[in-house]
């Protein structure tokens, strides 16, 4: 499942979404913030930046772990992070202007411009913003694995692109494509005649003075950039970086957690577009807004989007009740990123919020037997077994147990491996959590 998808489908189990709040004041906790990101970093759950905008404001800004772990660089408010798909609310905004000054519209079909890819007759400008296009997503397929760090021609992209055979009929369901960016990215450049970099620069980031947000070309080195890594054998390791120019408008840019709350609220505030684009913008089916998503918090709401490329993670939402922003990158995660964006949330919203314990609850045996039990996913073949041995919860998969640690009331971790498990008793279901990915499982 797409990890979009996944912390839709999460929310919704713990969250109730029935109504909009009236606006909310909101109040930044900075200690419990700050004790958070401490335990993150002193535990090696993960390594990056987080900002907070209240009312177009920064409020809030931290930075913990290194940006550069071979060279001893800590991460700082001024560290760059690759963002991944957060690009594609850039692309969603370009698109928007054009259409504003009549050069491009929801409805122009795709063979207009390139007509030798799948369905293109059938598929709309809407259809790639809104992920209905049925395109299957070329960094998905088996080749892009061989040529992901080598730098293609953009004919060669499109080619691929071509060359894949469709998932479904456009407009018949909503499945999120790489695929769709790109070639928004490529019509873009047709209809202005010139290139995505120069269009982000001139028409977004010198426009509400980005000057931390930048279009990655293949021989950038920026020494401020962070580089990727994953948490094991007790060290960070580096991970090798794919082309970013191979993605364009689905994943290119790189910037700051604080210019990118310059970018959103500026987006709200309707300096990038009029109020009317960014209506149809938010305009949501199934949560897939076009180029933008929108995510339920408890009975509250937020649009934005999060990306992902190499193990760089980003998350970028806007609470439109409270003007609320938050903005967080990460270049090695370790503790999952939606309980990380919910607990700045909760923060943030004066709400009570338990500090995760990464040292341990004890925990007697009476407490932990509403945890036992065979748990299944109805969706993936995955079976796991909860148990109690010497006074521990034990997790088992496939013949493999896994000793586990009780970091709150219903929430244990087994942090070699990096899982999570959360509970929801009441609901006899179980989450399991690794890096960015959750999966549910119901109680037999």
């Amino acid at each position: 499942m797409n990890p979009i998808t996944i912390l839709f489908f999460l929310l919704s189990i713990v969250c109730s979404t029935s109504c909009s709040p009236p606006n909310r004041t909101v109040k930044v906790d900075i200690i419990k913030l700050d004790s958070l990101f401490t335990e993150l970093e002193k535990h090696n759950l993960g390594m990056g930046s987080l900002a907070i905008s209240v009312n177009d404001q920064i409020s809030y800004q931290n930075s913990f772990g290194y940006a550069q772990v071979e060279d001893s660089i800590q991460s700082s408010t001024e560290t760059f992070y690759r963002i991944g798909s957060v690009t594609k609310m850039f692309t969603s905004v370009l698109v928007f202007q054009l259409i504003e000054e009549g050069k491009l519209n929801l409805d122009d079909r795709v063979n207009i411009y390139f007509p030798e890819v799948p369905n293109a007759k059938l598929i709309s400008v809407k259809n790639l913003l809104n992920h209905s296009s049925g395109l299957s997503n070329y960094s998905d397929e088996p080749d892009f694995q061989k040529w992901k760090y080598e730098a293609k021609a953009k004919k060669e992209l499109l080619d691929v692109i071509a060359k894949t055979k469709p998932n479904f009929e456009p407009g018949s369901r909503h499945e999120y494509s790489n695929s769709n960016f790109l070639l928004l990215s490529l019509i873009l450049e047709k209809v202005s005649g010139k290139t995505y970099q120069k269009l982000l620069n001139n028409r977004i980031l010198s426009q509400v003075d980005l000057t931390k947000t930048y279009y990655e070309a293949s021989a950038d080195t920026v020494s401020r950039k962070s580089r990727s890594y994953k948490y094991a054998n007790g060290s960070w390791n580096l991970q090798r970086e794919d082309i970013a120019e191979n993605y364009l408008g689905a994943g290119v840019i790189v910037s700051t957690p604080s210019d990118l709350l310059k970018f959103i609220d500026a987006l709200f505030a309707f300096k990038l577009m009029e109020e009317g684009s960014v209506r149809k913008m938010i305009s949501t089916n199934q949560d897939y807004g076009l180029g933008i998503f929108k995510f339920q918090f408890e009975s509250d709401f937020a649009y934005g989007h999060e990306g992902r490329i190499n193990e760089y993670y980003t998350t970028l939402i806007y609470f439109p009740n409270s003007k609320l922003s938050i903005a967080y990158c990460t270049n090695g995660i370790g503790y999952p990123r939606d309980d990380i964006i919910k607990a700045v949330y909760q923060i943030s919203n004066d709400q009570y919020y338990e500090l995760p314990n990464f040292r341990g609850i004890r925990s007697s045996q009476e407490s932990l037997n509403e945890f036992t039990g065979n748990y299944a996913s109805s969706i993936m073949p995955i079976e796991v077994t909860c148990e109690i041995e010497n006074g521990r919860l034990i997790v088992e998969t496939q013949g493999t147990p896994f000793e586990t640690t009780r970091i709150s009331e219903n929430y244990f971790a087994n942090e070699q491996f990096g899982y999570f498990f959360e509970f929801l008793p009441e609901k006899g279901i179980l989450l399991i959590k690794e890096t960015d990915n959750v999966y549910a499982l119901k109680k037999k």
